[in-house]
């Protein structure tokens, strides 16, 4: 993604040509070929060509298939949560190891959000939330901010 978000899109496409050699239709081979994998490796593939689908529609299409395939295994994972690693046994796909925030938020933002859109057009995602919030529930009421929301907040009485 830092290459798509550069404008670099050979050396972008050259990246993404690596992690399509790796997988293997259950998942991105990791050390010397151990058949355990990271589940938050299928969320940051997704994400990156849905970044670069936008950016490169054409350039993208050459990944669909792989991509689909990422898509099953990854949604062949949800339940309550997703794990952080899962193996393959007899040919199907099975969690390891307690459901993580990580793994599960990964998802979210890969397969749900707007944000690979968002970091495909060059905007800026707390500018993005901002907006978001106001387009929701209206403009912040002046002097009534938390003072996390102090932190991202661009409006005249915060800042």
């Amino acid at each position: 993604m830092y290459y798509i978000v550069k404008g670099d899109l050979p050396k972008a496409k050259d990246y993404m040509d690596k992690l399509i050699g790796m997988w293997n239709g259950y998942g991105f081979m990791g050390y010397k070929g151990y058949r355990r994998y990271y589940a938050f490796n299928l969320a940051l593939a997704y994400f990156a060509y849905r970044v670069l689908k936008k950016v490169e529609p054409d350039r993208s299409k050459e990944y669909g298939k792989v991509m689909e395939e990422v898509k099953e295994v990854a949604f062949s994972l949800l339940g309550e949560g997703i794990c952080s690693v899962y193996e393959v046994r007899d040919g199907e796909v099975k969690p390891i190891g307690p459901l993580t925030v990580f793994s599960t938020s990964l998802f979210v933002l890969a397969f749900y959000s707007p944000l690979p859109e968002i970091v495909a057009e060059g905007r800026d995602f707390l500018t993005f939330i901002r907006d978001k919030l106001s387009e929701e529930l209206g403009p912040p009421i002046l002097g009534t901010h938390s003072t996390w929301f102090k932190a991202y907040c661009y409006c005249s009485s915060c800042n």
